[in-house]
């Protein structure tokens, strides 16, 4: 890892915590509104200096690896077919970096069920956390 690496991205977030809860408030629909905002707020604020203060990148090694410009170097849908479990795939309704096509796509290669969470972003679990835990519990007691 390049020495200068931590005062880019991960030196930015850790120095202005304003930045970190516009990001966050961006990828929840209900924004600083969504219930718990505050707790998710405090962790990942202190995540970010964390990793500044370890030299950590703001990204995880295998998020590294994953993406490339403008899409995901890995695809795993030519293996979906291997699966030999039930799979659930859910994509929030309003999701703008997981494409609903997509999971489509990955839920008929895998012969998986694809549920669609209404008023939920990219975490869906925080935005609609009471119906995410539905559908998996559902799915877990009934795959």
């Amino acid at each position: 890892m390049s020495s200068s690496y931590p005062t880019t991205a991960a030196g930015y977030f850790a120095r202005k915590p304003g930045a970190v809860r516009r990001s966050l408030s961006a990828a929840l629909t209900a924004g600083a509104n969504t219930p718990g905002f505050d707790t998710f707020l405090r962790l990942a604020t202190a995540e970010a200096s964390a990793k500044y203060r370890h030299r950590e990148r703001v990204l995880d090694d295998w998020q590294l690896g994953a993406y490339g410009p403008c899409r995901m170097r890995l695809d795993f849908l030519p293996r979906m077919g291997d699966l030999d479990v039930p799979t659930l795939w859910l994509v929030g309704q309003n999701d703008e970096l997981v494409g609903a096509g997509e999971m489509q796509a990955a839920a008929a290669a895998s012969g998986g069920r694809l549920e669609t969470i209404p008023d939920a972003g990219h975490m869906a679990t925080l935005d609609q956390p009471q119906y995410f835990a539905a559908l998996v519990g559902e799915f877990l007691h009934d795959p």
